[in-house]
């Protein structure tokens, strides 16, 4: 605690947003009045005191909160456009911005300051104005039509059309579009041309109807092979810009067959004797030894350059299991000569070994007729440490089941 002379006050108390007139002592009389005035930014409400006393009690008196922050009205809208507006206080600042297809006029932002205590922004809204567009370019025997042949604003569309027996190659429709702040058409202008295709020659194909010509732009006709011929190519064209038909025609070729491909077997062509097959080509498929064919094996070459009927396949099966020095197939697998591909044997641990529990003890029969390789999934057991030998020593290698260990006496015994 401070304790001042009889008639004394300490220093003037502080008041928000606001500061003392004059420099601060550390003591006053009482009767003495402080007046304040209000930081930058603020304003002193005029129903309002901006003063202090020291008062008989040598305490200052309570000051009023008079400083209210300064702020700016608001600026308004604005048409066409936006204002972003983050703050209305003194020293903030406003940002104008036009809508997509308009063009600001006047200053982009607007700064809230205080003049002769008012505060007021610094520059007047701006205007967004509309962006055009030059007049749309002209076709040669064509013509464009538009809502507005006066004035080309944002937005605006245009539509072209040809002369009787012309067609439009492009877009039918163009729109003015804005380039940063400047008006430009989104595209080039369509052309009027003359456009006849001439009527497609398809050796060993056909037009299918209606397929009469004349061909103009854009007509299309479906193209279909003869029988024993394969298309080569998009069945279907259209009569494109240039007078020519797109994709290109396609042809119709002969339909072949390539020799077919079937894991462990072999085929025998009965009627050509070297690939390519034509069409009704035949042949017979035989599974190699020790393999039975699924399916039939005469086939034929098809329409499509496929055979016919699918192909059949060749499914191996597998002999006995294979021996292992460690573990015997269980009994119920034991005596079974032949196994279809996909069967398994489970093997169990022969005696003097045990299993290792993270191997499988099972094998499959491949589609080649082979079984999977097994692991080691059964280890030796181990035998005891044999005693000592008095009077001798003992070689020893291992102590697992099998192994073998020598005697031997020392000299003199």
């Amino acid at each position: 605690n401070h304790f001042f002379s009889l008639g004394e006050c300490g220093p003037p108390p502080k008041v928000k947003n606001a500061r003392p007139t004059e420099t601060v002592h550390t003591k006053y009389p009482i009767r003495t009045i402080i007046y304040y005035k209000c930081f930058p930014g603020f304003a002193k409400d005029p129903k309002k005191s901006n003063a202090v006393a020291c008062l008989a009690s040598h305490e200052w008196s309570y000051p009023e909160k008079f400083c209210i922050e300064k702020r700016c009205p608001h600026p308004g809208e604005i048409l066409n456009g936006h204002i972003e507006i983050e703050s209305l206080r003194a020293g903030s600042v406003i940002h104008f911005t036009c809508d997509k297809g308009h063009k600001l006029f006047g200053s982009s932002t607007s700064t809230c300051r205080t003049v002769k205590n008012e505060s007021r922004w610094s520059d007047p809204l701006p205007l967004c104005k509309a962006i055009f567009c030059p007049p749309p370019p002209d076709v040669t025997d064509g013509k464009w039509t538009s809502t507005d042949r006066a004035t080309f604003s944002f937005g605006t569309r245009v539509t072209y059309s040809c002369s009787d027996g012309l067609f439009l190659i492009g877009h039918e429709t163009l729109h003015c579009s804005a380039e940063g702040d400047v008006g430009k058409w989104n595209r080039g202008a369509p052309e009027c041309r003359e456009v006849s295709c001439p009527s497609p020659e398809i050796p060993n194909g056909h037009k299918l109807p209606p397929a009469a010509p004349p061909y103009s732009y854009r007509d299309t006709i479906h193209i279909s092979c003869d029988y024993g011929f394969v298309i080569s190519g998009e069945e279907k064209v259209y009569c494109g810009a240039n007078s020519t038909w797109v994709p290109e025609v396609p042809q119709c070729k002969r339909a072949t067959c390539e020799i077919p491909v079937i894991p462990y077997a072999h085929a025998v062509a009965s009627s050509s004797p070297n690939p390519p097959y034509s069409y009704a080509d035949t042949m017979s498929i035989n599974c190699d030894p020790g393999f039975t064919m699924v399916g039939n094996g005469n086939i034929s070459c098809g329409l499509s350059g496929l055979w016919l009927p699918d192909l059949p396949y060749c499914r191996g099966s597998c002999e006995e299991p294979t021996r292992l020095t460690f573990a015997i197939p269980k009994p119920e697998y034991q005596g079974q000569a032949r196994f279809d591909v996909g069967a398994t044997v489970d093997y169990t641990c022969r005696p003097g070994y045990r299993r290792t529990p993270s191997l499988s003890p099972r094998i499959t029969c491949l589609a080649s007729g082979t079984w999977s390789k097994p692991p080691s999934f059964c280890q030796p057991k181990p035998c005891p440490n044999p005693e000592d030998l008095l009077n001798g020593r003992i070689e020893i290698e291992d102590i697992v089941f099998g192994s073998t260990i020598f005697f031997r006496c020392n000299n003199g015994h």
